[in-house]
C-alpha cells in the first residue's frame, strides 16, 4: 500500500516592483509531473534540487498570482501544492519550505507564509514561516524572551 502526503503552502510575497514568474520559479522550483517526457524526468534525478519536492509519482505542484491592483504595493501569492507518492517525511518538507522561504527572503520580502503536511494515516502538521530566525509549528510559544 503506497503512503501519500498532502501538501498545501502558501507564501505572500511584497515587493518593490513586479516580480516575474521565472524568479518565483527559480527560488521555490520546477515543476516535474507525472506525464512529463523522459528527458524532464532524467534532468530532475541529476539536479533534484532545481525542483520542488518529488514522490514516486511527480513533484509537488506552483501557482503564482500577481496583484493586478496598480494603486497597491506590488505583491505575488505563491502556492504550492499535490500529493506525494511514497513520502512519509514531514521533517524534510518542512526544512526544505524554510529553506526557500529563507531564499525569497533574501531577494524579496515574505509577508506572511504557512505550510500544513497531512501524511496519511500520521498526524497533520502546520508551519508558519515568521522570518529567517524564526520558524515554528502553530500554536507553539515563542521562548525568544528565554
Amino acid at each position: 500500500m503506497s503512503m501519500w502526503v498532502h501538501v498545501a503552502a502558501v507564501v505572500r510575497i511584497d515587493s518593490f516592483g513586479p516580480v516575474p514568474d521565472e524568479r518565483i520559479i527559480d527560488i521555490f522550483g520546477k515543476q516535474c509531473l507525472w506525464g512529463d517526457d523522459s528527458k524532464v524526468w532524467d534532468h530532475m534525478r541529476k539536479f533534484p534540487e532545481q525542483y520542488l519536492p518529488m514522490g514516486s509519482e511527480g513533484s509537488l505542484k506552483l501557482s503564482v498570482w500577481h496583484n493586478p491592483d496598480e494603486s497597491a504595493m506590488p505583491s505575488t501569492t505563491v502556492t504550492i501544492f499535490g500529493d506525494l507518492r511514497d513520502r512519509d517525511n514531514a521533517d524534510y518538507l518542512i526544512s526544505w519550505f524554510k529553506e526557500k522561504c529563507n531564499l525569497c527572503d533574501k531577494i524579496l520580502i515574505v509577508r506572511q507564509a504557512v505550510i500544513t503536511i497531512d501524511p496519511e494515516f500520521l498526524e497533520p502538521v502546520t508551519y508558519r514561516y515568521e522570518g529567517p530566525e524564526r520558524i515554528h509549528e502553530q500554536g507553539e510559544e515563542d521562548n525568544d524572551d528565554e
